[in-house]
């Protein structure tokens, strides 16, 4: 019995799982520009469902997201300013931009420019936020 074939063919194709291995970092992002998207999209259902619905504030949060999208064009832009963390959870600083147009105002828009914190951490195989600041970052623009 010749031992060394499967030997050969498992040291071929380690370095082709490495490749496919799961980047904790890349994931995460992947994450949060799906949060942005939705925002552009206007899918709230598509922005919460990145959120830990036991992660605190969240009730709050779920309030802003809905009240933001309900009447208003949102453009949501984001650049990662640091990025720490493992394959079970991460802290994240986002360069968030926001640029909100009321529906019934085709001319007035608020401009939203903050660094954002995002704590994320892996529940069963999918990443979630777990904590957020500023939640009033994805509120309503006052009146």
């Amino acid at each position: 019995m010749n031992c060394r074939f499967p030997l050969v063919w498992l040291l071929l194709l380690v370095p082709l799982i490495v490749c496919f291995a799961a980047d904790p970092a890349q994931e995460v992002w992947d994450l949060l520009t799906e949060v942005a998207s939705g925002l552009s999209e206007r899918n709230p259902e598509a922005v919460l469902a990145a959120f830990d619905p036991a992660m605190p504030g969240y009730d709050q949060l779920r309030a802003n997201v809905t009240a933001l999208l309900r009447n208003a064009e949102v453009r949501s832009s984001i650049e990662l300013e640091s990025d720490e963390g493992d394959g079970e959870s991460r802290s994240e600083e986002l360069n968030w931009l926001l640029n909100i147009r009321p529906e019934q105002e085709a001319t007035a828009s608020t401009r939203r420019q903050q660094l954002v914190k995002c704590r994320l951490r892996r529940i069963g195989k999918k990443w979630r936020i777990v904590g957020f600041e500023p939640l009033a970052f994805l509120a309503a623009p006052d009146k």
